[in-house]
């Protein structure tokens, strides 16, 4: 075995990797950071979050209020949406973050920081989170006109209901709707 087989066993058998996703321009102040304390990118960031949870505890976490405002319950139990669609949505939402604690991100690479409203979008209410990087719906009866619009919207990820599409026609033509409009964006059906 060589050294390069020895050492990618050895990683694999010994630590677990995560995958950082950071605004354009914070990966260079990440790096220079680390560079100031003689620390690799991957120490730098393990030392943090070790901090982070040095209590047993996230003092991060115990900063955010991941509550939904009375405005924004209110729209959403207006709207109907169903309570484990919310609890979705409120795991990626948090209304403000101070200082740095705004570059953090959810599984999805979505700022804690980033907005989150409820568009109509050809006739279905549709989740906008951080201005179009996430577009959830969650609605009954989505046509090929909804997909069609949020797939001209190229948001980074479409989230959909499993049971959502109108038809076996639009669940057929929708990923062919994406791959025409949007062939980037990253499709999730729930």
């Amino acid at each position: 075995m060589n050294r390069t087989e020895y050492k990618n066993r050895h990683r694999k058998e010994h630590y677990d990797s995560l995958l950082f996703v950071f605004p354009k321009g914070e990966k260079d102040r990440i790096k220079q950071a680390a560079a100031e304390l003689k620390m690799s990118v991957n120490e730098y960031l393990y030392t943090l979050v070790q901090d982070d949870l040095a209590s047993g505890r996230s003092r991060l976490g115990e900063k955010l209020n991941p509550e939904f405002t009375e405005e924004q319950q209110k729209l959403l139990y207006k709207w109907q949406i169903a309570q484990k669609y919310r609890d979705m949505i409120q795991s990626m939402h948090v209304e403000t973050i101070n200082g740095m604690n705004k570059h953090y991100t959810i599984d999805l690479g979505v700022l804690l920081s980033s907005s989150i409203e409820v568009k109509e979008i050809a006739g279905k209410k549709v989740f906008n989170v951080a201005d179009g990087f996430l577009l959830a719906c969650f609605e009954h009866d989505v046509t090929d006109e909804t997909v069609k619009a949020i797939a001209q919207m190229k948001p980074y990820y479409a989230v959909f209901r499993d049971s959502s599409m109108a038809n076996d026609s639009v669940a057929t033509n929708f990923e062919q709707i994406f791959e025409t409009y949007s062939p980037d964006t990253v499709r999730k059906v729930l």
